[in-house]
């Protein structure tokens, strides 16, 4: 999850748009999002749907006025090999936004037995939201329920690399928040278990995120000066130092 696949399925759709061809992109209706007429990314970008149904044999023949057909959200649907090996042999051109396993790293049936059948495949990758890692291929849930349909965002579920999904399903802590942040503004999610050792400031996240995939998930990264400070000119406040305490700065040189 977090990929983008959503996100590439409407860029998608909007190059056949300026393209001029037709599109019938549907949605699984159980799958609200923000809106339910439309599907939507993460990050609230909405593509309005031609249907929302739960099985695609519920949509008919109402393809057959199209050029492109888009599904979101595939692996919801459990005739999704029928339908795209019928609407891609009338000559269509069909595009699958699915996830290919669970939260369990268990595969999505369906997905597994069109994969087969697709002319192209392209695998997304999320970045892990413990150690700022760019390799998530995993889905870690952080809420308690053994139920596999069960939809929702940022709340319930989070992207992982391999080691960092090791050790929170090994583990099975809850998730807290790191209260000083990563650099960049997202707040990084460790068990409960490592709350003493959360990252502390001034503290590289490359240098983390190395650390952690060489360690197999523990982190035992050196802290070190953020190399945005040295290309701003100004060092960055420590959290010891108060907002009056002289700090030696360089004026920050303005690039036309």
């Amino acid at each position: 999850m977090f990929a983008g696949k959503t996100t590439e399925l409407m860029s998608r759709v909007n190059r056949n748009f300026l393209a001029r061809y037709s599109c019938y992109v549907i949605k699984y209706s159980k799958d609200k999002g923000y809106t339910k007429e439309n599907i939507s990314t993460y990050d609230r970008r909405t593509l309005p749907a031609t249907v929302s149904v739960n099985k695609l044999s519920e949509v008919g023949n109402a393809w057959h006025d199209y050029d492109v057909i888009a599904v979101d959200g595939g692996q919801f649907f459990p005739d999704i090999l029928e339908f795209c090996s019928m609407v891609a042999n009338a000559g269509k051109k069909v595009i699958v936004a699915a996830l290919d396993g669970d939260y369990r790293n268990e595969p999505f049936e369906h997905i597994a037995k069109l994969i087969p059948a697709a002319e192209s495949v392209t695998k997304l990758s999320a970045v892990c939201m413990s150690c700022k890692s760019c390799d998530a291929y995993y889905t870690h849930r952080t809420v308690q329920s053994e139920q596999r349909e069960l939809i929702g965002g940022a709340g319930m579920y989070i992207a992982t690399c391999r080691a960092c999904y090791n050790r929170l399903n090994n583990q099975g802590g809850s998730l807290v928040e790191n209260p000083e942040g990563p650099q960049g503004g997202v707040a990084a999610l460790h068990t409960v278990e490592d709350a003493n050792e959360l990252i502390p400031p001034g503290v590289d996240v490359a240098s983390v995120d190395a650390s952690c995939r060489d360690s197999g998930g523990s982190r035992t990264a050196t802290p070190q000066s953020s190399p945005n400070s040295k290309l701003l000119g100004k060092r960055q406040r420590t959290p010891l130092e108060s907002p009056s305490s002289p700090v030696d700065e360089k004026p920050v040189r303005k690039l036309c």
